[in-house]
């Protein structure tokens, strides 16, 4: 049974119908969280009065391709559970039904938990909101919930299949990936680039020079020299940009991308290694090893630059690991 069904049915099931009290309690509850979440992400332009934009930008905020450190900054800027009862009584069974209902989500960090509405809890928002009062009692619009439920289950279901085209590709990847884009790989783990803090950018034209010529150099399999570094048709501008799209769909987009931002993600470190070292496998041995080798002498021409430009993570045991981890070079 899908799990976004399981989840909506026993909201139907414990809130069909609220009393008056409790029925203001958790709208007022839910109301607060919402109004703090989307102030941090509807960043860009976003009809207020349509639901289903909202609902499907929230979707967004929970997508597992997400960068999780822009996420978990947005995050610690929602309110802990103790502030939003400071303003709306609740009572501790109300909060814990509804986390355990998935309506909300409590995120616990060192110095604070936040709160955060799921997009199961939105719809349930939406059915309140949209509900009767009967005698004093709430009947919820068991309409609203199924018609934003088709929505999310058909999101869910995008993310599912994503999950069994990872799979393929995983199976597939000794075949698929180019020396482009192996290079591309290995520059990510020599260089360091390796999360967040370790981000490499393209923040200049030398920059730029740099990275391409690194590239080409095993791709081509060539000892760069002045003449070469600087023939286009031997090093072509752009690479990143215009060969990364192709490589990420290959690796389960395991390297982060925006504008002139890149790193490979920490979690897929492991992946990468693995699937380099399937890949590398099946290539004759010493034909990688000279393209490995040109690579590196062209890595440290343009390391002084690299640091200089604060892009630069290199540390020698770890590309001497990847050496004889991947390469096979004892």
């Amino acid at each position: 049974m899908n799990l976004n069904t399981t989840v909506i049915d026993r909201i139907k099931k414990n809130y069909i119908q609220i009393d008056s009290e409790r029925y203001n309690q958790i709208k007022e509850f839910l109301c607060l969280i919402w109004n703090k979440f989307k102030k941090i992400i509807l960043i860009k332009e976003v009809d207020y009065e349509n639901y289903s934009e909202q609902l499907n930008t929230l979707i967004d905020f929970y997508d597992p391709k997400k960068n999780p450190a822009t996420r978990l900054k947005a995050i610690e800027k929602l309110p802990s559970y103790d502030i939003i009862n400071e303003k709306i009584n609740i009572s501790k069974d109300q909060f814990q039904n509804m986390l355990e209902l998935k309506i909300i989500y409590e995120i616990k960090r060192t110095s604070n938990n936040h709160l955060l509405l799921t997009p199961e809890g939105f719809i349930f928002y939406l059915a309140l909101i949209n509900s009767k009062n009967y005698d004093d009692i709430y009947r919820l619009n068991t309409f609203v919930i199924q018609n934003y439920e088709k929505m999310l289950f058909e999101k869910y279901r995008e993310y599912v299949f994503e999950k069994f085209e990872n799979l393929q590709i995983e199976e597939d990847i000794e075949i698929n990936l180019s020396n482009k884009e192996i290079a591309i790989l290995l520059f990510f783990l020599i260089n360091g680039s390796i999360g967040e803090e370790n981000m490499f950018k393209r923040n200049s034209m030398e920059v730029e020079i740099a990275i391409n010529c690194i590239v080409q150099a095993f791709n081509k399999n060539i000892e760069m020299n002045e003449e070469t570094r600087y023939n286009e048709e031997i090093v072509p501008i752009r690479i990143l940009q215009r060969d990364l799209s192709t490589l990420q769909k290959k690796i389960r987009y395991a390297i982060y991308s925006e504008k002139s931002i890149y790193y490979l993600k920490v979690q897929e470190k492991d992946y990468v290694i693995s699937s380099l070292r399937k890949v590398l496998e099946n290539k004759e041995r010493n034909e990688m090893i000279g393209r490995w080798n040109n690579l590196i002498k062209e890595y440290n021409y343009w390391r002084p630059l690299l640091r200089q430009e604060n892009v630069c993570f290199y540390d020698f045991n770890a590309v001497n690991s990847i050496e004889k981890d991947i390469i096979r070079i004892s």
